[in-house]
């Protein structure tokens, strides 16, 4: 296992530098260049937990037995997409495509389940390695709206649909209305795993039996309404705070002045589908 771990740190080493220096390079384009800004942090993160994981589980005993190889093809086509984007940007010849072709190469290769394994092993032992499958999701779900937002980049959607997720988010959806409720269902579906709530009573229930990483609520429902389950939710668990987003059609001056004067995340109904998932992403990503 260690020698596979120690591969995978050097990897996350490499993507880091990597995208720095694509950063620098595309800096023209704003946008592309936050992108891979973005991806260098998180990788310069995963990088981090990796190695405290190695460094927490050295000399464990009671860790199982590897069962799956790292063949050494699959290390030199990993390792030879790297020196590609390298060599390209010596040479001034790296191009948009080039490097979307790369993130979605490395991004959404065998080492998505070259991780998954390590972390499904490793976490029994050394449970701060959690946190790296769900930032490895949230990673590889940042490429994916920049392609979907990016017409002429869809054509990698095709290869990237059928990897299968590292981490799956709960997301609670408080709602009392079914059309709306089955709508941010399928908004938000591919942000991970979306259970729902018709009132403010049934989703307090929900909150007190699982950790929901994001919780959408509508304000006017019947039995108990957004805000007083909001209030009793935060007395329970003060930091899920930060995991609300109110989704409303509610105008009422006293409940807008409420959600701003606590600094609540909100949306009023309608609502674009982007703006809806972009919310959640961000809670997602706290």
């Amino acid at each position: 296992m260690k020698s596979i771990i120690d591969w995978l740190i050097s990897v996350e080493e490499m993507s880091y530098t990597t995208y720095e220096k694509a950063a620098g390079y595309f800096h023209n384009d704003k946008e592309f260049s936050a992108l891979l800004i973005q991806l260098m942090k998180d990788e310069k993160t995963h990088h981090d937990i990796l190695t405290r994981a190695a460094a927490g589980i050295m000399g464990r005993t009671e860790l199982q037995p590897i069962m799956i190889k790292l063949p050494d093809d699959t290390r030199l086509q990993i390792e030879k997409y790297f020196l590609s984007v390298d060599k390209k940007i010596e040479t001034g010849s790296l191009t948009n495509e080039d490097m979307l072709d790369f993130i979605v190469s490395i991004e959404f290769s065998e080492l998505n389940d070259i991780f998954s394994y390590i972390v499904n092993t490793i976490r029994h032992y050394y449970s701060e390695i959690i946190p790296l499958a769900a930032g490895m999701h949230q990673h590889t779900r940042q490429v994916e709206r920049y392609i979907e937002s990016h017409p002429e980049s869809r054509k990698y959607l095709e290869r990237i649909k059928y990897i299968p997720n590292l981490w799956e988010e709960n997301i609670l959806v408080v709602e009392d209305e079914p059309d709306i409720s089955n709508l941010l269902q399928a908004i938000l579906n591919k942000e991970g795993t979306v259970e729902t709530a018709a009132n403010g009573r049934e989703a307090l229930q929900k909150v007190q039996g699982k950790y929901y990483a994001a919780i959408v609520s509508d304000v006017n429902m019947p039995v108990m309404n957004g805000i007083d389950f909001y209030k009793k939710a935060i007395e329970l668990y003060p930091t899920i705070k930060k995991r609300f987003l109110f989704f409303t059609g509610a105008f009422d001056y006293k409940i807008i002045s409420y959600l701003n004067q606590n600094n609540l995340r909100y949306l009023l109904k309608p609502s674009p589908v982007k703006d809806i998932k972009d919310a959640v992403s961000k809670i997602l990503a706290l």
